[in-house]
């Protein structure tokens, strides 16, 4: 095969490959938008926690329930948004999701608001 068909070819398969990728991050955006909007619309508090248990994602939901903004709450530990009474049991399910959790626990609102019962799973 002469030099020049052999890069043309070479360049064709690059091209396809760039092709491919591009398409395959396209799908993954719109994939990563739909799940965002739909976690936006969530009733439930969704969290996503880092390895020290500090929240680094809580949709739309934890504004509306607690009465404290998002912006507030990231980066703060998820057990001192919990009544002191029951932040054992949410360690306790923290550190081991098998263990069975008290069916409602108690999630600190806004100040001079009542606590929000919730269910942790």
């Amino acid at each position: 095969m002469p030099a020049n068909e052999t890069s043309t070819s070479s360049q064709l398969a690059m091209d396809l490959q760039v092709e491919a990728t591009y398409r395959l991050t396209e799908a993954l955006v719109a994939s990563e938008n739909r799940m965002r909007r739909r976690l936006e619309l969530l009733q439930e508090i969704v969290f996503e926690l880092d390895p020290q248990r500090l929240l680094v994602y809580l949709n739309p939901a934890w504004a509306r329930i607690t009465g404290i903004p998002v912006a507030d709450a990231l980066g703060k530990p998820l057990l001192s948004f919990f009544f002191q009474a029951d932040q054992p049991a949410v360690a306790d399910a923290l550190a081991n999701p098998a263990l069975p959790i008290p069916p409602h626990l108690r999630l600190q609102s806004r100040a001079g608001s009542d606590p929000v019962w919730v269910e942790l799973s």
